[in-house]
């Protein structure tokens, strides 16, 4: 079985979750007997044979796509580029032969490869607007394309003033910074309502109605195909098509967490980002960490 962290793929390149056989990846779920995967098994082994069954899957089933490099200006259409090279060639030609009849016919293709740059540019502005509609991960992706400096985490000082050299330096240094201002709330102190009644007719009393494959395959069809893939390795769009064969093992682990009152491991690990906020750069206090967490695990995911 591979995992998460096993998946190995050439520098550059990436799964095309677009492109990938779900029908293949369904077939491949259904037949597993998940009593008997799932069986004898804490939370975490639970899910860690859930998480690597369908990770094979992936594997197999997923294409890799190598990073393409980008044309300058990406948005011209193939016409546009031809124009412009036939452009080039009329302007050699009238350098060579500087007459009157040459500077005519360049200005001719001139002003033509003008009006189709014009026409690409004002589609290509129209495509990316409707794009951004209901999608703020586009919108945000996009201007930060634009810009002309790229600005990444500079050299930290900590707390005894020491400068950072390297980048496990800057990660040692933002992780204390926000190791300070993480608030760990005390579980023993949680107020407890004393004056709530419980009955035998309580919201837990029937565990397969709360954790019901329905409610669980609900909510894999709503999750939002272009968020990243979590720590899990496991991606949104992959949960949403196979949202029906991965609800059965997901009402197990689920159940099994909730009687325990413990989670996978998977589900306590992030991927920290920091983002300069405002200060001074070299100040770990102007950064504030974004956390990509488990999307089994998150509150809006796919639990119930």
């Amino acid at each position: 079985m591979i995992t998460s962290s096993s998946t190995s793929l050439q520098p550059g390149s990436k799964l095309n979750y677009w492109k990938g056989d779900y029908h293949k990846i369904r077939q491949g779920l259904q037949v597993i007997d998940w009593e008997t995967v799932l069986s004898g098994k804490d939370v975490t082994g639970m899910w860690n044979a859930f998480r690597d069954r369908v990770l094979t899957l992936v594997q197999e089933h997923i294409p890799v796509r190598k990073a393409k490099k980008k044309r300058k200006s990406e948005w011209m259409t193939s016409q546009t580029l031809k124009q412009i090279k036939q452009r080039a060639k009329a302007w050699c030609q009238y350098r060579l032969h500087p007459t009157a009849l040459n500077y005519k016919s360049y200005k001719v293709i001139r002003n033509k490869v003008n009006r189709m740059v014009k026409a690409d540019q004002d589609r290509y502005r129209e495509e990316i607007l409707i794009s951004f509609k209901g999608n703020p991960k586009r919108f945000y992706g996009y201007m930060r394309n634009l810009q002309t400096v790229k600005t990444g985490v500079s050299q930290l000082v900590d707390a005894d003033d020491n400068t950072s050299t390297n980048d496990t330096e800057k990660a040692e240094i933002l992780c204390n910074g926000f190791n300070e201002v993480f608030v760990r709330e005390d579980d023993m102190e949680i107020a407890v309502e004393d004056d709530i009644e419980y009955s035998e007719e309580g919201v837990f009393d029937d565990i397969n109605s709360v954790f019901s494959r329905d409610k669980i395959t609900n909510k894999l069809l709503h999750l939002k195909s272009y968020k990243s893939v979590g720590p899990e390795g496991i991606h949104p769009l992959l949960m949403k098509e196979c949202a029906r064969e991965i609800s059965l093992p997901s009402q197990s682990i689920y159940q099994k967490s909730f009687e325990t009152g413990s989670i996978p491991q998977d589900w306590k690990l992030a991927s920290i980002t920091p983002i300069f906020k405002k200060g001074k750069r070299k100040d770990p206090d102007s950064y504030r960490p974004v956390s990509l967490t488990s999307i089994p695990g998150q509150g809006d995911g796919i639990t119930c």
